[in-house]
């Protein structure tokens, strides 16, 4: 993945208003609704988003169960993120593109679906 890559963005100050949280915050409609409104996007270059604190990064991250089971895994040292070599990860995850917003699609969904694909390989049906 190249550092010049385009990634969905919005505003630390946006975030801020909207009622910023660290972790995980179940996703309440209306919450989400002010999120994920394309009015607030912007797409900048990944080294500006990971380096500039003006700018939040929405990843899309997907934990995978069947049953009682949860997927994970221990990532390798191949990842960009060198932060995150040899550390446990119960899902995946990652930027959203400018491609995956292409064609007025949702963003979020489609940059979800692709990181799915990109990194498991699923031999059934699932929602």
């Amino acid at each position: 993945m190249s550092l010049d890559e385009q990634v969905l963005c919005i505003s630390a100050e946006h975030f801020h208003t909207m009622g910023a949280f660290t972790g995980l915050r179940p996703a309440e409609e209306s919450y989400q609704n002010q999120l994920l409104n394309a009015a607030a996007f912007r797409f900048v270059p990944r080294v500006e988003a990971e380096l500039n604190p003006e700018w939040k990064q929405l990843i899309p991250y997907v934990i995978l169960r069947c049953g009682e089971q949860l997927f994970h895994y221990c990532r390798g040292s191949a990842g960009t993120e060198k932060r995150l070599t040899a550390r446990r990860s119960l899902g995946v995850g990652g930027h959203i593109s400018a491609e995956d917003a292409a064609g007025g699609m949702d963003p979020y969904r489609t940059g979800m679906l692709r990181e799915l694909q990109e990194e498991v390989h699923i031999q059934s049906e699932y929602t």
